[in-house]
């Protein structure tokens, strides 16, 4: 869903569900935090240029604004996103990222967020 904070609040989304997981270690749980998680991967790779976060994205027919840029990464043909991410932003990634190393560490996902760090 397009937002202007995407990269904040699911970061912050991200980080309570993987310690509701270190909490109850319920299946629930840690499907939320991959789900959410699978999100922050998106909006990395949306720009397809390495280490360029997307502040949000729009997929194929979602509404965006016009100054949105079209992806060129393999796998996301249609999709929009919004280029000016700020230092808040990056906050979302980063509070997530340590927290899915550390608490989903025998996760696959465990060495994706070391490789978007």
């Amino acid at each position: 869903h397009a937002c202007d904070s995407n990269c904040l609040w699911t970061g912050t989304v991200v980080a309570a569900e993987a310690f509701r997981f270190a909490v109850t270690q319920t299946a629930a749980a840690k499907n939320a935090t991959l789900f959410y998680f699978g999100a922050l991967k998106l909006l990395n790779k949306i720009t397809a240029i390495p280490g360029l976060i997307a502040r949000s994205a729009s997929a194929p027919g979602e509404p965006h604004a016009a100054n949105w840029e079209q992806s060129k990464a393999a796998g996301y043909e249609g999709w929009y996103w919004q280029a000016n991410v700020s230092s808040d932003q990056i906050t979302g990634h980063m509070l997530a990222f340590p927290i899915i190393i550390r608490l989903l560490k025998d996760d696959p996902a465990a060495e994706d967020a070391a490789q978007l760090i």
